[in-house]
């Protein structure tokens, strides 16, 4: 049976990666999920004899299934991200990083004119197209734990407590402050920020 394609996005800035031991700990449960040999993939030791940029900040995307299959590198910058619209799929799975992601592009269609959406599920909040969701309320982050799929930055918060974990509602929605988006190449300070005011509910 032919294995389904995953991808991994990796940060890399002035020639550094980050949060490489997470990246290779979701390549472990993803292989672990999917019967893959990991051993035939050891990401940091691939990445030791890939020539890479030593300067400014890029995307490493590294395209696998049992084997890795491409490796590319492309200059990154944040995407402007300021309205956001609630988008129901009950059905929606996402719990690894495929490289197949058309359901999630057919409720990305949904967010009529806003800049990206927040995918609800069972009337939870999931995350959105571009990446994980962490809500500001009295001082402190939360990200939902119904997340679609456990983000690699979004794990490295959890674990330096700078986020909290939460169910988080559509009812709970209004009584945030504002909504930021975090993935592996936008972090608690680069992720772009919406205010409660500006979702769209309907």
């Amino acid at each position: 049976m032919k294995q389904p394609k995953l991808i991994e996005s990796i940060r890399l800035e002035n020639g550094k990666y980050s949060n490489l031991s997470y990246h290779e700990e979701r390549m472990r449960r993803a292989c672990t999920t999917l019967r893959i040999d990991y051993r035939s993939l050891p990401l940091s030791k691939f990445l030791s004899h890939v020539s890479q940029p030593t300067k400014g900040l890029w995307k490493c995307r590294i395209v696998y299934s049992d084997a890795i299959h491409k490796v590319e590198f492309k200059p990154y910058t944040v995407r402007p991200i300021a309205s956001l619209k609630l988008v129901y799929d009950d059905t929606i799975v996402y719990n690894q990083k495929y490289e197949e992601r058309s359901h999630l592009d057919k409720l990305y269609a949904q967010r009529q004119d806003c800049d990206d959406i927040i995918i609800v599920k069972d009337n939870m909040l999931t995350d959105s197209y571009y990446g994980n969701l962490v809500l500001w309320k009295e001082g402190k982050w939360y990200t939902p734990d119904s997340c679609l799929l456990a983000g690699t930055q979004r794990a490295c918060l959890i674990d330096s407590k700078a986020i909290q974990v939460a169910p988080i509602s559509v009812d709970d929605l209004k009584s945030f402050e504002k909504v930021k988006i975090i993935n592996a190449m936008m972090n608690l300070e680069d992720g772009p920020e919406v205010l409660i005011g500006e979702v769209l509910f309907d």
